[in-house]
C-alpha cells in the first residue's frame, strides 16, 4: 500500500474514532463496483471503510439513513453500525463496525427468513421513502405514492429503461412496451401493504455472523411490495431453500407472485444492463413476451 495512501487512512480513522490509536492492519478488500474498501485492525478495534471520488456526495448519507432504518425496526437482523461518514481528501467515506464472516448452515437460513419476514411485516401507508437514495451508483427515486403499480414502473422500470434508451442500449420500442407490461401488471396485482424493502437484496449483501446471525448491509431501502425483495433473491441466486421455506413460514406469499416477481426482476435486470451491457437483454426480453 503507496504512503499516500496509508496517511489517507490514518487521517479516516483519527477523525472516526477521535483519538491517537495503533494501527495493526490496513487490507484492501472488495469494495464492489462504486467503492474501495478497506479492513483495518487497530487498537481501539476493527473497521471496514468505503471510500469513493466522483460519486455524488450524498450516496454515503443515503446508505446511513438506510441503515438506520433496517436496524431500528427489525432486531432479528444485524445491520453494521455506522461510525462516521466524511469527506476527506475529496473522497467520501463511510466508516462503519467491521463484520467477520462465518460458514453459513441451515440455521442461518432459516434465521435470515424469519428476520426478512419480520422486515416485511414493517409497514407505511405509502410506497417510496421521504428521501432519494441509490442502487449500486444509480440514483433511484423514492417519491411517496398510495398507487403501487405506477410506482414501481415510473421510478423503477422506467426510470432503468429510460437510462439504457438514454444511453443507446436499448431501443425506443422498449419503452411502448413498458405501457403494455404496465397493464399486464394490473391484472396480476393483488393489493398489499407497503413493506419495508432492503431494495438490493442478493447473495452479496448479506453474510453470517457469530452464531448464525445473519447480517444484511448496503440497502436501497424503501416501501414497497414485498415481492421484490424476493425476486431480487431468486433472480441472482445463492439462496438455499431453507430461506424461502422459512419465509413462507412465517409469511406466507398471495397467489400470483411467481408471474409478478418475474415482472419485478426487471428492475435489476436493467440495473444490470446500464451497468455492465446487453447480456442480460435477452432474459428481459423473454419477460416482455410472456406478459404482452
Amino acid at each position: 500500500m503507496y504512503n499516500e495512501e496509508v496517511d489517507f487512512l490514518e487521517e479516516v480513522i483519527m477523525r472516526a474514532l477521535g483519538t491517537s490509536l495503533d494501527i495493526k492492519t490496513l487490507q484492501f478488500i472488495s469494495g464492489g463496483l462504486v467503492n474501495q474498501a478497506v479492513y483495518t485492525d487497530t487498537s481501539k478495534g476493527k473497521l471496514f471503510i468505503k471510500f469513493n471520488e466522483n460519486r455524488p456526495a450524498k450516496m454515503f448519507d443515503a446508505e446511513k439513513q438506510g441503515l438506520a432504518t433496517i436496524r431500528e425496526n427489525v432486531p432479528d437482523l444485524h445491520v453494521p453500525k455506522v461510525i462516521h461518514t466524511d469527506k476527506v481528501s475529496n473522497r467520501y467515506v463511510l466508516v462503519m463496525e467491521y463484520l467477520q464472516e462465518q460458514y453459513p448452515n441451515k440455521q442461518f437460513w432459516e434465521k435470515l427468513g424469519y428476520g426478512v419476514a419480520a422486515m416485511h411485516h414493517v409497514t407505511a401507508p405509502k410506497a417510496g421513502l421521504e428521501y432519494d437514495n441509490f442502487n449500486g451508483p444509480l440514483a433511484q427515486k423514492n417519491t411517496p405514492s398510495t398507487n403501487w403499480g405506477n410506482f414501481f414502473f415510473e421510478h423503477r422500470l422506467r426510470a432503468q429503461f429510460g437510462l439504457a434508451f438514454y444511453n443507446q442500449i436499448i431501443p425506443k420500442s422498449y419503452l411502448k412496451k413498458l405501457e403494455q407490461l404496465q397493464i399486464a401488471f394490473e391484472r396480476l396485482y393483488t393489493k398489499a401493504e407497503f413493506s419495508l424493502l432492503h431494495g438490493d437484496f442478493w447473495r452479496g449483501n448479506i453474510l453470517t455472523g457469530k452464531n448464525q446471525q445473519p447480517c444484511i448491509f448496503d440497502p436501497a431501502v424503501y416501501f414497497g411490495h414485498r415481492e421484490v425483495d424476493l425476486a431480487t433473491a431468486k433472480l441472482l441466486g445463492g439462496f438455499q431453500d431453507t430461506f424461502f421455506k422459512a419465509y413462507q413460514e412465517k409469511y406466507p406469499l398471495q397467489h400470483g407472485a411467481e408471474e409478478r416477481m418475474e415482472i419485478y426482476s426487471l428492475y435489476p435486470l436493467m440495473i444490470q444492463v446500464n451497468l455492465y451491457g446487453t447480456s442480460y437483454l435477452n432474459r428481459i426480453d423473454s419477460i416482455l413476451k410472456k406478459y404482452i
